[in-house]
Order: structure tokens, then sequence, then C-alpha cells
């Protein structure tokens, strides 16, 4: 394969740059004639640098943008419904100003200049905290291919912030600014002391708020329960390998090490690991599963002549030391495993389920043929072994078709991987491997030293670091939906003490006024689960890329989140419900009298 970075011309769309591409690939067949495994005249493409960057990266980033554009939206909905409370309690004063000759403007004014200095303090406290806890936030990012190295916080970050403050200030001041253009001149002190009053006026602005922000809170707790459940299943996946006490080497000889010599070397190493105490396996390959994705190349099937020309498969080409299944801990399900007698044998090769069932449905595999045309001429190999389906390069995707062929029958040896199976920690193991393979070659470099856990985990990097995000910001939108719940019952409770005592004079019992205020204030988050259900059931398509073995309209999800937001909803209406259902009447008539 060749990759090249070039620059277009500003009139140059990506169409005619991508023909180009493809119109040379064609010119060099007039040249170059080609082998299968290095064919360079077909699949050539041009894609946009900021493409190649990104990678599939794209998806992942918009959704997290798009969790924290809701969790932005029921934060402003939460201070707006504060500031509107605030506005009303303070009726009065406004009352009095307007009969001094201050016009409904000047009032607005007043409200927003006050939202706008709250907007910009919370701006200055979350620059800060961003500037701590940059580079931990980026490291948490689905970034991939060195991305993340490139992101950076500038001074357009923070005029970016501050635009923003502005922006919320506004949109926190539009509920209170609009209650007060509506009542204009008729401000009064009592106004909304009853319950009528309140009904009509400011609980009817705050239900809204509150179900509007518990909708946006079911779209994100959705999304979070859809990727805890998709991690969950992808854990549940069975790579095909056992990764526990498996540490690996990437072993790089010197430019121009000659082949034999190369050969010599890793039969050296595989000896000298073997005999390390705790070492229970070891063997080598070219290519790691999950973590390299290493080359792939046409075969010719025998006895298949329909799968000829064009139609010939591909698959992964990997080679394969005695020892190297049992190390890695994977499975023969046919044949025999690769063994030192292969060295100065016939060709042979080891082939995956996936593989023998498809060449040869209902039939054994072990004794077929297959011609690869990796090296200078073609080999015809005989499959000796099928080896238990293994996800080579991703736990999701569907793996490529995958073969291994003999370490010492490879005709290039480019270096190698080393895989180690012991009983010893990977801390113990690792120092003792790396002295050995020095004490043999020090110009063999040793590089990407990792266990196989680590390998497995940076295959889930990306859907953890989704689940991570969309967590917490469920978390958040949870914690802020208590909150505004909680603010508007209490708020309620507190503007009809006087009318609840008296009902409780009369004879209400606590348990009455208990169910009714928790009622009251379970009403709207039940209104904003319906519709944000049916939000998150429109929206659903938008996550599906993520998802994995679980539907985005999946029920168990969906159930999870309105529980979790009833139950929120409830749990925060209840206390002031209870305080309610314990008011004294004789306090809190004597309170009001004065």
């Amino acid at each position: 394969y060749l990759t090249m970075v070039a620059s277009a011309k500003p009139a140059a769309s990506p169409a005619l740059v991508n023909g180009e591409v493809q119109r040379i690939a064609k010119l060099l067949g007039t040249r170059f004639t080609y082998p299968d495994a290095s064919q360079k005249t077909k699949g050539a493409h041009a894609i946009p640098i900021h493409t190649y960057l990104l990678g599939d990266v794209r998806t992942p980033l918009l959704l997290l943008l798009g969790a924290v554009g809701l969790l932005f939206l029921i934060a402003c909905a939460n201070a707006a419904a504060l500031i509107l409370a605030r506005t009303t309690d303070r009726a009065g004063e406004m009352a009095v100003r307007a009969a001094l000759g201050a016009g409904v403007g000047r009032l607005a004014r007043q409200i927003l200049a006050e939202s706008l200095v709250l907007a910009i303090c919370a701006a200055v406290a979350g620059s800060l905290l961003a500037s701590a806890g940059f580079r931990v936030l980026v490291a948490r990012l689905p970034l991939q291919r060195g991305f993340g190295s490139t992101v950076a916080i500038g001074w357009t970050s923070f005029a970016a912030a501050f635009a923003l403050a502005l922006f919320i200030a506004f949109v926190v001041s539009i509920v209170p600014v609009r209650h007060l253009f509506r009542r204009g001149r008729e401000l009064g002190v009592n106004r909304e002391r009853s319950d009528d009053g309140l009904r009509h006026g400011v609980r009817r602005v705050h239900d809204a708020i509150i179900a509007a922000q518990v909708t946006l809170a079911v779209l994100l707790v959705v999304g979070s329960t859809l990727l805890i459940r998709t991690v969950e299943h992808i854990r549940d996946v069975n790579p095909g390998f056992d990764a526990r006490g498996v540490t690996t080497y990437n072993l790089v000889p010197p430019s121009g090490m000659p082949v034999p010599v190369t050969r010599q070397f890793f039969r050296d190493v595989l000896d000298r690991v073997t005999t390390l105490s705790g070492v229970t396996h070891v063997g080598m390959t070219n290519r790691l599963p999950l973590r390299d994705l290493g080359y792939e190349l046409t075969v010719k099937i025998e006895g298949r002549p329909d799968l000829e020309g064009a139609k010939r498969p591909n698959s992964l080409y990997r080679t394969a030391s005695p020892g190297f299944l049992s190390a890695m801990g994977m499975h023969l399900v046919a044949g025999r495993d690769i063994d030192l007698t292969d060295a100065s044998g016939a060709p042979v090769v080891l082939i995956d389920e996936s593989f023998a069932r498809s060449m040869w449905p209902r039939q054994s595999a072990i004794g077929k043929h297959i011609t690869e045309h990796w090296g200078p001429e073609p080999v015809t190999r005989t499959v000796v072994g099928v080896v238990r389906e293994t996800h080579m390069t991703s736990l999701i995707a569907e793996s490529p078709f995958t073969m291994w062929i003999p370490l010492e029958q490879a005709p290039v040896q480019q270096g190698g991987v080393l895989v180690v199976r012991s009983a010893a920690s990977s801390g113990v193991v690792m120092p003792l491997i790396r002295r050995e393979i020095a004490a043999l070659n020090s110009q063999v470099a040793v590089s990407r030293v990792q266990t196989m856990d680590e390998v497995e985990s940076t295959a889930l990097a990306a859907p953890l670091r989704l689940r991570f995000f969309f967590s917490a910001f469920a978390a958040l939108a949870l914690s802020l939906g208590a909150i505004g719940v909680y603010g508007a019952v209490s708020y309620s409770v507190a503007r009809r003490r006087a009318e609840i005592a008296v009902r409780m004079a009369l004879g209400a019992s606590p348990g009455v006024v208990l169910r009714e205020v928790l009622i009251v204030g379970i009403t709207p988050v039940a209104f904003g689960v319906g519709a944000g259900s049916v939000a998150a059931l429109g929206a659903s398509r938008l996550v599906s890329g993520v998802l994995y073995g679980v539907r985005p309209t999946d029920v168990v999800s969906f159930s999870v989140a309105a529980l979790a937001l009833l139950a929120a909803g409830a749990a925060a209406a209840f206390l002031p419900a209870l305080r309610a259902g314990h008011t004294n009447p004789v306090e809190a008539l004597r309170g009001a009298v004065n």
C-alpha cells in the first residue's frame, strides 16, 4: 500500500481529485505488472486530510456535542425558573417602582442585567475549571490517531465562553421578562398569593419548564442507558483468545538484517524466553489481534472455479510460530497446530472457522489447498488446521477471513510480535524478557510492550469513553431535573403556606395535603417523561451507529430512563410535600398576618 499527502488547488473539487488519483493508478498498470498481493491499480482513492485525521470519531463527537447542548438547555431552564421565582417574590418592589414611574422596559433591563452578572461569574468560574482540567478531559474524549494532541484551548475558546455567557443571560431572562410584560402595570403585592393566581401565573410557567427539563433529561438518560448496555454486550463478546496473563513485545530488527539471521534470532528468543520462571507458553506472530490490522491478499481456493479472477476472496495474512495459539489462548476446532516439522516441510496453513465454512460448506477443510501469492512466486498450501473464530480487527465489526502460515515459511521477515503467557505478573516478567532480548542482540528494538488486557481495553476505548460522558451528563441531567422539581414545589409550598394553614385549621389532614402537593410536583415530571420518551424514539436512529447488541428502541433502556426520572422527580417533590403536610396552622397564619 502507499499513502501520499498532496495539496489540491482551491478550485479542485473532491470528485475531480479522486478521479485524477484513480486515473494515475490505472496508468501504473500500463507500465508495471503487479502480483495480486500488491495490486496498485485498484482501490486508489483520495480523502480530505480532516477526514483522515478524525476517522470514525466524527459520530461520537457529534453525539457528545448534542449531549452537551441538551445539558446546556436543562441548565438554562433551571436558571430561568429560579430567576422567575425571584422576580415574582419581588412583585412588591416592582409594583412600588412602577408606581414611581419605572416602565416595564426599565424593569426588564434590570432583570437582564442581573442575569448577565450571574452568567459572567459562571463563565469565569467555568473557564478556570476548563483550563485546569482541559488535558484530563481531552484524554477521555474518543479521539484517535494522535488527533487529541492537536486540540488546544486558547483565547478564542474563552471568547466563545463569554459570548455564550451573554447568550445564556438573554435566554434565561426570556421567561421572567415575558411574564413581566404580560402583567404590565398590574403588578401587585398579593397578586400571586392565592393558589388560583399561582396556578394561572408562575406555577403554570414552572410546570412547563420542569416538563421541558425532564423531556431533555430523558434523552440523555436513554442515550446513557443504551451505551451502558452496548458496552456490556461488547464485554460479553468472546474475542477468541484469552487475554489473562499475556504480555506482548514488538521486535524490530535493524534494517538490512538478512532473513536467515532474523529467523535464527527469533528461534533463540523463543528458546530463551521459554526457560524463564513462570512462563508457560511462548509464540511469535507478525500482527496482534485487535491491535494490528496488517495485510490482506487475494487467495485461490481449490475446488471453487466460481471464485476466480475478481471474485477471489481476500484473507488476512498472519504468521505463527509453534506455540503461538497456546500463548494467545486460541483453540483449534479441527486438524493440528503448526509444529517444528513445518520449518522444513511442505507449505501448510491454518484458517479460521468462517474461512473454512464459507469456502467449503458442509465439508471438512482439512487437506484442502489454498494458493497465495505473498512472496515472489505463488505458493499452494495445505490446510492442516481450523482455528476457532477470533476477532482480529474489531470486537464488534465482522472480521475478515484469516490464515496463519508457519513463521519459518514466511517469505519475508520484517519483525514480529513476541507473545508470552506467564503465571507471573506483567511487572515481573516484562523486565526479564527485555533483558533476554537485549542479551541476544542489543540492536533489535523492543517497542509497544503491552498486556493483551491493555490491547482489549484499547479496542473498547471509544464506547467506554462515550459511556463515561453520557453517564456523567445523564447524572447531571437527573440532578438538575431534581433540583428544578424541588425548587418549583418548594416555591409553591412557600407561596401557599397561608392557604395550607387555613385548610389544615378547617380539618384537612396532613396526608391529604402531602398527597396533593406531591401530585402537583410529579404531574409535570410525568408529562416530561412521556414527551421525552416520544422524542427519544424519534432521535434513536442518531445513536444507532455506535450501538452493538441492543436496538435503538430498546424497551429496557426506555423503561430505566422513565423510572429514573419519575423516581428523581418524586424524591425531589417529597421533601417539600412532607414539609407542607407538617405545617403548623397557628404559626403559618401568624407569619402571614405579620
